[in-house]
């Protein structure tokens, strides 16, 4: 089957023959999608066809294999391919990062605690391959704010991501994820994961860190760069040091690579060993990994119970998804104690083991922060129900002091970029140089003894009745509106308003959104439903007939 991409999309589009705007290309499906009413083919198996055009079999291999993995989809995803920092080649920093994986060895002859500098060290190497991949000038670039339709993005690689996400976004939309016993809603969901983890893959392939020599990293990006070279040669000189015997030897007393390697890794020896070559290195890595660091764990804590920064549940609908432990339970009346329906089949299927609602859409999110094609169309975008967050350092003399250069410079960089890239008025332009590296940093730092002028500074957080600078080690949000509050306590009270605010995207104090946040009306689709209320207005009308629709369906095929 010819298949064609073109811009103007609604379900079955990429079968139309209209507004085509590419030459028709014969490509092989991967997966098999069918639409709510379970018998129509679906878009999801049509963007399967193009990832089988541009994804290498291998790939496709490793990316099946890792969706089978029950552990790698309930594992926490930080990094994928080659953005991984893995050290090879029998150097220092090998020497080292074996010996680190050696954990009880390194609780029973060094202290833990003296190890952290490393571990932030490997993961700050692993973060700046992330971001050089992610601002690397062979990505795509997006020159406008997508329109609904997509038909403003030129490249294909983009236009076909906004396709997907407009799936996603009409997934979050329907009245059920599943009818009955048929769980089409949440298979599609399954595709969404499977087809956003192939794009991460050839993005991977295509940008990745190697071969060294086909990056084209833009200027800007010297900084991270600088101090990744820095940090990964003092890992070489450290793992070097720590394997080097320096007590004298004689040929009674000679002492084996083992013996070494204990007496250099002991408590005294080994924090005078990373102090000696890490010192000298400027400290301002350590601001950006530390924020990079709050950053992940803000998004993994905002995972476990989101959506596209909406509550889980006042966006999905799910009625059915215990059905057939329900009439597993039913015929079992006898064994109607919870001891004994812990053992029912249904109930350990539906507990998941990777299978399960939650698990898939915390992985779909974490694939999701390290594609290019995603970060473009959404976050790089600015349409998150928040302006920009913060994070509070205590600065105080004798706590964080030293980071306040740290902090003013990193603002500075921020306010030269914009100066540099300006937009036109009016505009936000996702891929613009000034806007991305800006993104790199998802939570930008303030010095609590250096508060920037915030027009609402002084209001403090309206719901907690704290100033902010009393609060250090929190994340500040600031609205489109301008206001601003601590993180927890908005979120708090968008989560627990089931009146007035059900998509948790007003503020508190002038009750505006400050832009337009409505998922289904920036991806342009009609929705099924808007949330859980809505769904129970439509239930008893439309479920019943899509039932029977899809029975008819299953009972008529061959």
């Amino acid at each position: 089957m010819a298949i064609f991409i073109h811009g103007n999309w609604e379900p079955g589009a990429l079968r139309s023959r209209s507004r085509i705007t590419a030459k028709p290309v014969r490509w092989t499906k991967l997966l098999t999608s069918y639409s709510m009413n379970g018998s129509d083919l679906y878009v999801l198996e049509d963007l399967s066809k193009y990832i089988s055009s541009i994804v290498k079999p291998t790939t496709r291999e490793h990316v099946e294999s890792l969706l089978q993995n029950k552990s790698w989809l309930k594992s926490d995803l930080r990094y994928f391919g080659d953005d991984e920092m893995i050290f090879e080649g029998n150097t220092g920093a090998q020497y080292l990062q074996d010996i680190y994986k050696r954990k009880n060895y390194i609780k029973q002859h060094s202290d833990p605690e003296l190890w952290r500098q490393y571990v932030v060290a490997v993961r700050y190497l692993s973060k700046v391959r992330t971001l050089r991949r992610l601002v690397d000038n062979r990505n795509p670039g997006v020159d406008s704010e997508p329109q609904p339709d997509g038909k403003n993005i030129q490249n294909r690689h983009l236009r076909t991501a906004w396709v997907l996400h407009r799936a996603w976004i009409r997934a979050l939309h329907y009245r059920s994820l599943s009818i009955d016993k048929e769980t089409i809603g949440f298979q599609q969901i399954k595709h969404i994961l499977l087809l956003a983890t192939y794009f991460l893959a050839f993005e991977c392939d295509n940008n990745g860190f190697q071969p060294v020599e086909q990056q084209e990293t833009p200027d800007e990006f010297t900084g991270f760069a600088l101090y990744y070279t820095q940090i990964n040669e003092a890992l070489n000189n450290i793992g070097d040091e720590i394997i080097t015997e320096i007590r004298p030897q004689t040929l009674v007393q000679r002492y084996s690579v083992e013996d070494t390697i204990r007496y250099n890794i002991s408590p005294e020896r080994v924090s005078q060993i990373f102090r000696k070559h890490f010192d000298v290195i400027n400290t301002e890595w350590i601001l950006w990994a530390d924020l990079w660091k709050w950053s992940e764990r803000f998004e993994r804590a905002h995972d476990s119970e989101h959506v596209e920064d909406c509550l889980i549940n006042k966006r999905i609908v799910f009625p059915d998804e215990l059905s057939e432990l329900i009439d597993q339970i039913r015929q079992n009346d006898d064994d109607w104690l919870p001891v004994n329906v812990l053992d029912l089949p249904a109930f350990v299927k539906a507990a998941g083991h990777g299978d399960n609602l939650d698990v898939t859409l915390t992985k779909l999110s974490q694939v999701n922060r390290l594609r290019q094609s995603y970060l473009a169309l959404r976050d790089w975008m600015k349409r998150r129900p928040w302006k920009q967050l913060y994070f509070i350092y205590d600065t105080r003399q004798g706590a964080n002091d030293y980071l306040i250069p740290h902090i003013q410079a990193l603002h500075n960089s921020f306010n030269s970029l914009k100066a540099q890239y300006p937009m036109p008025p009016g505009q936000h332009i996702p891929t613009n140089k000034a806007n991305m590296f800006a993104s790199l940093f998802p939570l930008h730092p303030i010095a609590n003894t250096q508060f920037p002028d915030f027009k609402h500074l002084s209001d403090g957080c309206v719901i907690c009745i704290e100033q902010f600078a009393d609060t250090s080690g929190q994340i500040m949000l600031e609205l489109h509106c301008g206001h601003l509050f601590h993180f927890l306590c908005i979120r708090s009270a968008w989560d627990d308003d089931f009146s007035t605010n059900l998509h948790g995207a007003k503020c508190p104090t002038c009750r505006s959104s400050g832009t337009e946040w409505n998922l289904h009306t920036l991806a342009g689709i009609t929705p099924e439903c808007l949330n859980v209320w809505d769904y129970k207005i439509h239930f008893d009308a439309e479920y019943t007939d899509s039932l029977q629709r899809l029975q008819k369906t299953r009972t008529s095929a061959p």
